[in-house]
């Protein structure tokens, strides 16, 4: 039993350690083990800051310990704790985690969206247009469509009309989008500094906002388009868990094959 307990105690000493920071659900790093503090969290006040996925992720890895803020036993967290309190607001939902987790594993690197391009797009939050005015593509317009002609149908209006003649026709009706960027995804590399990725993203990621766990792939409207659009080049994917727990991605801008690390 003593040899057991050494064993753990010793183990423990190999792991980083942080805490959880309830106020806005990240966790701050108390101790740095590994290589992924290149690549994961961020740096406030000197202290290293990991984002709840990120924190969950290491956790069920083996890679961290993780404390409750003012917990005076100090007793790591289980994950049953993490997944308990991690998704509770409305900054990362589980199926949000499940397609890091899933990018991660396949060996990209996943950083939350730049915090200027969320500026840029919040700026853009009075110019939306209400969503009760229907979808861009409706059965009672245009029948019965499989799921590749509505694609290239949104493709289409969404690449031959200009962001100014949008907005001239919905800018008394607006609405804030259903869709929101989360991730940016990276090519593995190994000389990768979060502070400087000196690389444009290969992919931005975007999912519904509030899906918990409800597996459904739901269609960007009008409305989601318009305040996802982006001028920078790097592809933007639409990011859902089936209902076979797995993750799905698509693209309404080009045919994509989205490469996997092995």
């Amino acid at each position: 039993m003593d040899s057991e307990l050494n064993s753990n105690i010793q183990l423990a000493k190999n792991l980083s350690t942080g805490v959880w920071l309830s106020e806005r659900n990240h966790v701050r790093l108390i101790k740095v083990k590994g290589k992924f503090i290149h690549t994961m969290g961020y740096v406030d006040d000197k202290c290293d800051i990991l984002y709840p996925e990120e924190a969950l992720y290491l956790l069920e890895t083996s890679n961290i310990l993780i404390y409750l803020e003012n917990e005076d036993d100090q007793i790591p967290m289980s994950v049953q704790q993490c997944y308990e309190l991690f998704f509770k607001s409305d900054d990362l939902s589980l199926n949000d985690y499940k397609i890091f987790k899933s990018l991660i594993r396949h060996g990209y690197i996943v950083r939350r969206v730049d915090k200027v391009v969320l500026s840029e797009l919040a700026k853009a939050e009075n110019k939306m247009p209400d969503e009760n005015n229907g979808p861009v593509i409706s059965k009672q317009n245009h029948g019965l469509l499989n799921k590749s002609e509505i694609f290239l149908k949104l493709n289409n209006l969404i690449s031959n009309v200009s962001e100014m003649e949008l907005y001239e026709k919905i800018k008394d009706k607006v609405k804030t989008s259903n869709f929101r960027f989360i991730f940016e995804v990276y090519q593995p590399n190994k000389s990768f500094r979060k502070s400087k990725p000196q690389v444009k993203p290969s992919y931005r990621i975007a999912t519904r906002r509030n899906c918990g766990n409800f597996n459904q792939l739901t269609l960007p409207s009008l409305n989601d388009l318009i305040h996802l659009r982006q001028t920078d080049g790097v592809l933007r994917l639409f990011a859902f868990v089936n209902d076979s727990n797995d993750v799905m991605f698509y693209s309404l801008n080009q045919n994509f094959n989205l490469p996997f690390v092995a």
